[in-house]
């Protein structure tokens, strides 16, 4: 069931992400912006109850193409938050009604950080206290940011072929912190057709192709 009458308005389905309640969060791009869209919906454990979330327009999470949504249970504020990669070099910290905490607008990279130039993540995942963000459709380096207010940190990857440097990638298109391998990141390198374990630094640690 489409949640209220944004259903048809789904253009492309972006991500999936579930809380610690079950409850199922989904974001997608829109066919169209509108002064009422929302691309933010949840739902129940069952897929029941669908409602959107957010700030209403092109000014709240609609803006740009929303793709990456990661969940995250803070525990030193006991607090549950959403992350959004954006392909239009956007990335968001929400509450769990999809309230924005932090926005960061990356386009200044176009002049700032040339070698970044194209960014546009799509994908973003917590650890400790670092938001790794993976530049999927751009440059497809692995940018490093604080997550409690999205200053960017560091960088590691860039595009490149793996038989001349294992930590080069092509369309890193998902990360994972994979809890049967802590102080390893898992990337989803797509285009070389891997998954690549690195550590938190991006130094190699192994692969599966």
């Amino acid at each position: 069931p489409a949640p209220q009458s944004g259903g048809e308005n789904v253009l492309n389905g972006h991500a999936v992400a579930i809380d610690n309640k079950g409850q199922i969060f989904f974001t997608f791009q829109p066919a169209n912006v509108a002064a009422d869209t929302q691309v933010l919906a949840r739902f129940d454990p069952d897929g029941t109850n669908g409602v959107l979330l957010g700030e209403k327009g092109p000014t709240g999470l609609s803006k740009g193409v929303p793709h990456g949504l990661r969940y995250e249970h803070d525990d030193a504020s006991d607090a549950d938050f959403l992350y959004h990669a954006n392909n239009d070099a956007l990335l968001f910290k929400t509450t769990m009604d999809g309230t924005v905490v932090w926005e960061k607008n990356l386009s200044e990279w176009r002049t700032t950080m040339k070698k970044f130039w194209p960014c546009k993540p799509t994908d973003a995942t917590v650890v400790g206290d670092i938001l790794f963000v993976s530049d999927g459709y751009g440059t497809s380096w692995i940018h490093l940011f604080d997550k409690h207010n999205g200053t960017y940190l560091s960088s590691f990857g860039g595009h490149g072929k793996t038989s001349e440097d294992p930590v080069k990638f092509s369309t890193p298109h998902s990360l994972s912190a994979d809890p049967r391998f802590p102080g390893q990141l898992l990337v989803t390198d797509r285009s070389n057709k891997r998954l690549v374990f690195v550590d938190h630094e991006g130094h190699f640690k192994s692969e599966l192709d």
